[in-house]
């Protein structure tokens, strides 16, 4: 139940916005972040958000979201697909 693992989940929390905040920052640095040329998504709706093109930046996180979304659900069926194949007798 949640309040026997509480502090794990809040341990959790706390270890994956460390990892998503620096993992932005490493492609912040990587990238060199030039407009139009080496500018990745992620760093394109900072950008917009910055400028007050909220617009955009959402606009830009729900195509991100979404290439996510479909990535796991790809993955899932796949992973399905492919034990449901291995496991089928001849």
């Amino acid at each position: 139940t949640l309040p026997s693992v509480r502090w794990a989940v809040v341990y959790g929390l706390i270890l994956t916005t460390a990892r998503a905040l620096g993992e932005f920052g490493a492609v912040s640095v990587v990238s060199g972040n030039i407009a139009g040329q080496t500018q990745t998504l992620p760093l394109f709706v900072e950008d917009a958000y910055k400028q007050y093109d909220t617009e955009l930046a959402y606009g830009a996180a729900l195509v991100l979201g979404g290439g996510v979304w479909c990535r796991y659900c790809s993955s899932c069926w796949w992973s399905r697909h492919w034990v449901a194949t291995k496991t089928r007798t001849p």
